[in-house]
């Protein structure tokens, strides 16, 4: 996939190369990559950094841990015959959500220039009687929907727990901005997830309804499991034609 490398600074590295003196080491990319590539006896990890753009961006936002007969060993050590390197992309969580307001902001950022939204949350129609008016302007601000960006927005919910007003409030303001509204309706599912244009997705601590009433963090899923919420959703037939 990225070839074999041939020029390095350190001058016994390219005698290494030149003579044949090579050593086969396993890259793993977590999720998803697997591949083996050979390397000059006496190179280190760093060594592949300089040498390939590609898997210098690999290297670049992602954890690297050595593995030797299966123990860790330390990152600087020269690479041996049989070496196996993981890159593991480490989780960053958002901003915590501990007011309304960074709620808003980092759901917001998220949905953004967004084609389509999956939202699964089952008490996202949920809402006291005397919250209808703010809770609408909430849902309207953190999809993103007033831009008229967003063109479909498919929402999974458990059907036993919709407020008739807001789900009508809801389903008015998706035709005013021309957002083909969808829904799936489900109780096997209890976190909330915003998903978006089925490549990027987020785990919510707390419903759209309790944004602002308790302490919460907005973390983006790895792709692995992105790819498996959405195996699972279209397994079940929860997922939208369009997606």
């Amino acid at each position: 996939m990225f070839g074999t490398l041939c020029r390095y600074i350190n001058t016994q590295l390219n005698i290494n190369m030149m003579n044949n003196i090579l050593i086969n080491v396993v890259i793993i990319i977590i999720p998803g990559m697997v591949f083996s590539i050979k390397l000059p006896k006496g190179a280190t990890y760093k060594d592949i950094i300089y040498e390939d753009e590609k898997l210098e961006n690999k290297f670049n936002d992602r954890k690297v841990i050595i593995i030797r007969n299966d123990i860790k060993i330390n990152t600087n050590s020269p690479l041996r015959d049989g070496d196996k390197i993981l890159l593991i992309k480490e989780i960053k969580g958002e901003a915590p959500i501990d007011s309304k307001e960074s709620g808003i902001n980092e759901l917001k950022k998220f949905s953004e220039n967004a084609n389509s939204l999956i939202i699964i949350d089952p008490y996202i129609y949920n809402v006291n009687e005397g919250m209808i008016d703010n809770y609408l302007s909430l849902f309207i601000e953190s999809t993103s929907l007033e831009f008229g960006k967003l063109c479909y927005l498919h929402i999974i919910t458990n059907q036993k727990k919709i407020n008739k007003l807001i789900h009508n409030k809801i389903q008015e303001k998706c035709a005013a901005y021309k957002c083909l509204l969808s829904e799936a309706f489900t109780k096997d599912i209890h976190d909330r997830i915003w998903i978006k244009d089925c490549s990027k997705a987020i785990a919510v601590g707390t419903s759209l309804t309790g944004i602002g009433t308790r302490l919460a963090f907005a973390l983006e899923l790895p792709s692995m499991d992105l790819n498996f919420i959405l195996k699972y959703l279209s397994d079940r037939n929860l997922l939208p034609s369009k997606t």
